[in-house]
């Protein structure tokens, strides 16, 4: 029998450094990594790239530090503009890594917002951040997060709700990323 495939996201070893993630993964068997941008801090990027490449292991999800248009309870800007140059400013930095996927999310305005013009800057930041993707040939993954759990994290809460955002969105390279 052949053994899984699998990839580890970087959060589940939190305390560890990038390398060590490395080490500790390709150990595992895993065949990947799900690269957090805060795990890059102190390192030169180029570096980095070059241990994952010597690792054997392949970036599959890649989960930037501002990873939403509006605020999520992660530290980062309120500024919905400022977190979309954010969002694109990673996915530049992650471009070289190849991920299949960038995660994304639309964050929340918080309570009394305008939903239509909530609507409207969350799919022109992502719009922004696909064509930016786009150019370095790189897929967004927009995950719906459930209400119940993540009431003020997202504007989209179900499959039907997120299509319907990509619908809207329109660019080729924005797809269903759910977890």
């Amino acid at each position: 029998m052949a053994e899984p495939r699998f990839s580890v996201s970087e959060i589940t070893t939190f305390h560890q450094t990038f390398e060590q993630d490395l080490a500790t993964y390709v150990e595992a068997g895993a065949e990947g990594v799900g690269i957090w941008e805060f795990k890059l801090e102190g390192i030169d990027d180029a570096d980095a790239v070059s241990q994952l490449k010597d690792s054997g292991l392949k970036a599959t999800t890649c989960i930037p530090g501002t990873l939403s248009i509006f605020p999520v309870p992660f530290p980062g800007p309120t500024d919905p503009e400022e977190r979309t140059q954010g969002l694109c400013d990673a996915i530049r930095r992650f471009a070289p890594f190849e991920p299949e996927v960038i995660l994304c999310l639309t964050g929340h305005p918080g309570e009394g917002a305008d939903p239509v013009e909530s609507r409207r800057v969350v799919v022109e930041g992502l719009r922004r951040c696909a064509k930016v993707a786009g150019e370095h040939g790189l897929t967004l993954g927009l995950e719906p997060l459930h209400r119940k759990v993540y009431g003020h994290w997202s504007l989209i809460g179900t499959i039907p709700e997120t299509i319907d955002l990509m619908d809207e969105i329109d660019e080729p390279n924005v797809k269903l990323l759910y977890d």
